[in-house]
């Protein structure tokens, strides 16, 4: 099992990446969306216990099927629960 967590908020065009090890941020980075080689080779060997992916663009079942590879995929959305309030009224649109 890995240690840390990734989380990925993938967009249309591009693609953030963190990794948290500890809660901690320990890194970060901009990737290009849909390129799992490329958050590969963000994690530079290391396997996450997870990773966490929220995105606005179109389902993308093969990077989905890709990092599931990795690690445990949770995908988040404005339904996920959370440990902060927000004032949206439209969680969805988040």
């Amino acid at each position: 099992m890995g240690t840390g967590h990734l989380i990925l908020d993938v967009g249309n065009t591009r693609c953030k990446a963190a990794l948290f090890r500890g809660g901690v941020l320990r890194r970060w980075a901009v990737l290009p969306a849909g390129d799992a080689a490329a958050v590969a080779g963000f994690l530079h060997g290391e396997v996450p216990a997870a990773i966490g992916i929220g995105s606005v663009a179109a389902d993308r079942p093969a990077l989905m099927a890709q990092l599931a590879a990795i690690a445990p995929v949770l995908v988040l959305t404005g339904a996920s629960p959370t440990p902060f309030a927000t004032r949206v009224r439209d969680r969805a649109a988040l």
